[in-house]
């Protein structure tokens, strides 16, 4: 149910006033605020230009990540959450903390190892604790029978994200095939067959496939996570790559349907690398050449195309760590190296580490704020 703002009287202060105040407050306080009255139980969380207006008032970054820890742990930690001898809010365990395989705008895709399996793919807003089944992606097998290898064609993996457009929720998915012999192994190395894109939004709650297939040439051994997530900023879905020449980003317009291949401003040459979103303005790449030298690019848009700019270089770093990438100030996500593997917040400017979760395996992560919007 829509609120029109003239229509509302809230005391002495105009609806406008008060929803700009009401936006900067955390979901689950926003829900207890239901109470108060009946003009905000039918505002909250129903409002679309409240829904809107939090969207982007509100911007204090949490952390959702899953770990190994006696099995798998799905966590959220909310910027205050950085006392190791506070425990973070456990949200999953088991099967479900091993899903998540994508965040934007609050709302997070849910997805497992079987994509064959019946209702794989999920939409879930851990704020507003709603979960949406999405209907089945199809498998766009078309190859010719009389195709020589046509026995041998493999589904390989997906690679999927998520994002916001026109205030409506839009999953991406690249189904991603391979030709194997008998015994799995590749025929020949280098054959793929041609990935299709289906797009997913939550208005239509139905997938379409987009009319040209991903055409980038890459390495079929991609299947480390740091190639297969995807990263949302503002209106476009990035991802790590790599052919034979090296590691390159695809941007996916969310509002034309169009990939756009960003050649990175370095070589192949490289111990690891991760995207993740910097702050509010840029999305940076963490480029490490080992375990104690890391390098920061960010990458940014500006009339129509992206360019790179050298961050910082942190070298050497205090201890042995895999940097994961940012979340708040300048304060990076960190896994160290070693005997515990503890999760750590490592401060770029006092280089500096701080205890996060002790002795634990750090297996996927997402920074996302929390958002009203609705799912069911």
């Amino acid at each position: 149910m829509g609120i029109e703002l003239e229509s509302v009287e809230s005391g002495e202060l105009p609806l406008d006033v008060v929803i700009g105040i009401l936006s900067r407050i955390p979901v689950k306080t926003l829900f207890r605020f239901k109470s108060v009255c009946t003009t905000w139980d039918a505002m909250i969380p129903t409002s679309p230009y409240l829904v809107s207006t939090h969207l982007k008032n509100y911007t204090r970054a949490s952390l959702l990540c899953s770990y190994h820890e006696r099995g798998t742990r799905l966590v959220s930690l909310s910027p205050e959450d950085d006392d190791p001898a506070q425990p973070p809010t456990t949200l999953a365990t088991g099967d479900l903390a091993r899903l998540v395989c994508g965040a934007g705008n609050g709302v997070f895709l849910l997805g497992g190892p079987n994509v064959f399996q019946s209702g794989h793919y999920h939409l879930w807003n851990p704020a507003t604790r709603e979960i949406r089944q999405l209907p089945d992606p199809p498998l766009a097998l078309e190859l010719d029978p009389s195709h020589p290898l046509h026995h041998y064609l493999w589904h390989y993996s997906d690679y999927c994200g998520i994002g916001l457009t026109d205030d409506d929720i839009k999953v991406v998915l690249i189904r991603n095939y391979v030709y194997r012999g008998p015994r799995y192994n590749v025929l020949p190395p280098d054959l793929g067959y041609p990935s299709p894109v289906f797009v997913y939004t939550l208005r239509s709650n139905c997938w379409r496939e987009l009319p040209e297939r991903y055409s980038y040439q890459e390495k079929r051994e991609l299947t480390h996570s740091m190639f297969r997530w995807c990263t949302y900023f503002e209106g476009f879905l990035y991802r790590l790559s790599m052919d034979r020449h090296g590691i390159f980003v695809v941007a996916f317009d969310m509002a034309t349907d169009v990939f756009h291949k960003i050649t990175c401003p370095f070589g192949a040459a490289c111990w690891s690398c991760n995207l993740s979103v910097y702050g509010d303005s840029s999305i940076a790449l963490f480029r490490q050449l080992d375990s104690l030298s890391v390098e920061v690019w960010l990458l940014s848009r500006s009339g129509g195309g992206w360019y790179w700019m050298k961050h910082s270089s942190l070298d050497p770093l205090p201890e042995q760590l895999h940097v994961q990438g940012w979340w708040k100030d300048d304060q990076l996500v960190a896994q160290t190296s070693g005997p515990r593997n503890d999760m750590v917040l490592f401060d770029m400017t006092t280089q500096e580490c701080k205890l996060l979760i002790p002795n634990c395996m750090l297996e996927r992560w997402n920074v996302y704020k929390e958002s009203l919007f609705r799912i069911e």
